[in-house]
């Protein structure tokens, strides 16, 4: 009798933690807005080490930005600098107009969480000139321009030696 007993309750006790966690899972307390359209993203924005993080690729996608992988490099073509950055780690290589390389620490690093790239709200605002705004009840507000304009420069045939050449050097290819 005492172990049915048991039995029930560690049932109703793991009913009552795990089914509101799971029914939260696809659920945000935010609602994120690029140039005044909503984010459209089948993943919602989480919030890991006090910072808010959204889908990579939707955001990309929104603005129309060119992002290719390169050798297990994430390059980035914004219109005023290439970026190369691995997911899951915090060292982020950027290479200007002039063909300045830059390689800084990023304290909150783009992540993967369960097979999708999240960047943080910080990331975006710092390396793609984007204004974020926090809102009421949970409502963010991103202003950008036209990102998908005069990237030319950053795809040319023989950039990708420079690339290549910059990615070895700063050993930013995913060691498999």
């Amino acid at each position: 009798m005492k172990v049915r007993i048991s039995i029930v309750f560690f049932v109703a006790l793991f009913i009552s933690i795990f089914i509101p966690l799971m029914a939260s899972a696809n659920e945000s307390e935010y609602s994120v807005y690029i140039n005044g359209k909503e984010l459209n993203s089948d993943y919602a924005p989480i919030t890991k080490n006090n910072a808010v993080y959204v889908p990579l690729w939707a955001v990309l996608g929104q603005l129309n930005m060119s992002t290719e992988d390169y050798n297990g490099v994430l390059k980035i073509n914004h219109p005023n600098r290439i970026l190369m950055v691995i997911s899951d780690q915090n060292i982020l290589t950027y290479i200007g107009r002039k063909g300045d390389v830059h390689s800084t620490r990023l304290e909150y690093p783009i992540i993967s969480e369960n097979y999708v790239m999240y960047t943080p709200l910080t990331f975006l605002s710092e390396y793609f000139d984007m204004q974020v705004a926090y809102g009421e009840n949970g409502r963010i507000d991103i202003t950008i321009g036209d990102l998908s304009k005069d990237v030319a420069w950053a795809t040319p045939k023989g950039y990708n030696y420079t690339l290549d050449t910059i990615a070895k050097k700063f050993k930013l290819y995913k060691l498999n």
